[in-house]
């Protein structure tokens, strides 16, 4: 199997695994998630450009770039959204 294959198949088990983690209730959990869907993202973005999936790529990267807008947000805001009913 060569590098393109690879990333490729890295891509979508760090991606599933990504998703298992960001669905458990544990913050640490969900943190570690977003991170491996950043690996996966990034391996994802080296198979498309390898590829010449250009429609791909582009789909990658804007992920990419929507995730780590979402971690900023989130870190502004001091953590994940408050689960109290909101008053009103």
């Amino acid at each position: 199997m060569d590098l393109t294959h690879s990333l490729q198949y890295l891509g979508v088990i760090t991606g599933l695994s990504g998703t298992i983690l960001v669905s458990q209730r544990s913050s640490a959990l969900r943190r570690g998630g977003f991170l491996v869907w950043m690996v996966s993202n990034s391996c994802l973005i080296g198979w498309a450009w390898s590829t010449g999936t250009w429609a791909l790529l582009g789909m990658y990267v804007f992920y990419s770039v929507t995730s780590f807008v979402g971690w900023w947000n989130n870190r502004l805001r001091g953590g994940a959204p408050s689960t109290e009913p909101s008053s009103g």
